[in-house]
Order: structure tokens, then C-alpha cells, then sequence
């Protein structure tokens, strides 16, 4: 008998101890996939100057960015080179933007020249004479899906690049399939309150209704920066309609079902 009940009470204690452990993800929200979300982690001080040193050296010292703490091409400096008066016609200017940003691809993690034509986004002479560029390439367009804030400007002249502020991302994991679909993402964001602030800074409360959520609901990666690393979310980019426009972005990640960033896409 007393071996009898030990088992029963060992029995119990594992079963207790399995459902304690089991991960709220996989039995409540879907399947967890080990392999979600990607994650790039901050370098260390030793590591981001070996960088820094590598490409001021690959180009000669002429690029005033500083690398940020992942390493990517994302800080301007501007203390600018005099600029020297060589005229250029747009496509040299684009062929140089190009060749620059393929060049530090260890930095800029673009390799595809392809992809940066197709990608252009804006390009102004910034002298009347010519002699002055920027050209601005993104978003960044990774397996059909946007990488949010994911452009790239390039600042040139007639010497060259002097200027990247800007990058992309490297392999990003995207889950075959989803734990929550459009029609479960668009459900779960009614009653969602959102507070924006009016010119004198005045908030205001604006409640998410079925009505207000737009139709075009897209997949979309959304670079979630944390403290010192940054998670590449797959997520539903749901538009809301504030009035005669679309208010606000949505981002609900595919996998954890919660709601990562609320872009507001007006000026008060």
C-alpha cells in the first residue's frame, strides 16, 4: 500500500511539474518555434572599434559614419568634407551611391545592386550647380514582406560618398506558419485605445473599431529594439482610419499575438 501511494504522489508531482513548465505558447497561443524571432545582439566596445577601424580604412577615412553598436552603417557626422565643384549627372551619382553601399555591405548588409535600384526611394541635388547629392534607398524588402524603418540616405559629391546613415538587415527568420491570421489579428485590436496628443499637447483617447480598421492588412517586419539587441518581429501591419486618413499602424506579431508598435502616421 505505502508503495502503491508512493508512485500515485510521484505520478502527481510530474504531471504537476509538466503542466508548471509547459510554455504558455505552445498550449494557449499556437506553436512555439524555437528558431523566433530573430535576434541581433549590441557588440562589444573592443569589437564595434575593430569595426570602426576596418571601414574608415576601406574607405579611405572619406565617410563620416560611425558605426552603431551592432556595427550597421546608422550614425551621421557632420563635419563634412569641403565640397569639391564636380558636376554630376543623376545616374553617376546613383551608380556611385550604389557601388559605395555594395562595397561596405559588411556594414550596410546590401549586396544586391538589383535591389537598390528597384528600392530608390528619393534622389535630390542638393547645389544647383549639381555638385551635391543624397539619394535615399528603402525600405528595405525581404521576402515579400517590408522591414520597417529600414531606410538608407547616402550623401555624395563629385569626390565620392561622404555620408550613409542607414542599413539593412541581415537573414531574418520568417515562421511558415502563423499562430494568429488577419481575421483573428483584426478581431483582437478592436477596443484598443489609442492616445495621441493634439498641437497644444493636449491628449486625446481614440478607441479602435471594427469600422476603423482599414482592409489592407499586410505581413511586415518590424525591427523591436530592446536595450541591447534588437528582435526582428513578423508581424500583421494593420491600418486604422483616423477620419479621411489612415491615423495609425498596428503591428501585431504573428507568433506572440501581442501588439509590438503603434506608429502614428500624422502631425499634430
Amino acid at each position: 500500500m505505502k508503495i502503491k501511494l508512493f508512485y500515485m504522489l510521484s505520478l502527481s508531482i510530474l504531471i504537476y511539474g509538466c503542466s508548471k513548465n509547459q510554455s504558455p505558447l505552445s498550449s494557449n497561443h499556437g506553436i512555439l518555434d524555437p528558431h523566433y524571432p530573430t535576434i541581433l545582439y549590441s557588440l562589444s566596445s573592443q569589437q564595434l572599434q575593430l569595426l570602426q577601424d576596418e571601414f574608415d580604412v576601406l574607405n579611405d577615412y572619406k565617410i563620416c559614419t560611425k558605426l552603431n553598436k551592432y556595427g550597421f552603417t546608422a550614425d551621421l557626422e557632420y563635419n563634412f568634407p569641403p565640397n569639391p565643384r564636380i558636376k554630376l549627372t543623376e545616374n553617376e551619382a546613383l551608380q556611385i551611391a550604389t557601388s559605395t553601399l555594395i562595397k561596405n555591405k559588411k556594414y550596410t548588409n546590401v549586396a544586391d545592386r538589383l535591389d537598390l535600384l528597384t528600392s530608390v526611394y528619393k534622389i535630390n541635388s542638393l547645389e544647383t550647380d549639381d555638385t551635391k547629392w543624397r539619394i535615399i534607398f528603402g525600405p528595405q524588402q525581404y521576402k515579400e514582406c517590408v522591414v520597417q524603418n529600414t531606410l538608407i540616405f547616402v550623401w555624395l559629391h563629385g569626390d565620392g560618398v561622404y555620408g550613409i546613415s542607414g542599413f539593412w538587415y541581415p537573414e531574418i527568420y520568417i515562421p511558415i506558419i502563423n499562430n494568429v491570421d488577419i481575421d483573428e489579428a483584426k478581431e483582437k485590436i478592436i477596443g484598443e485605445k489609442i492616445i495621441w496628443h493634439g498641437f497644444g499637447g493636449e491628449p486625446h483617447e481614440f478607441i479602435v473599431s471594427d469600422n476603423s480598421i482599414a482592409d489592407s492588412v499586410v505581413k511586415s517586419i518590424f525591427p523591436l529594439e530592446k536595450e541591447e539587441s534588437i528582435e526582428l518581429r513578423v508581424t500583421w501591419k494593420i491600418p486604422i482610419i483616423f477620419g479621411s486618413f489612415i491615423g495609425w499602424h498596428i503591428y501585431l506579431d504573428t507568433m506572440t499575438r501581442e501588439i509590438i508598435q503603434i506608429t502614428q502616421e500624422f502631425r499634430t
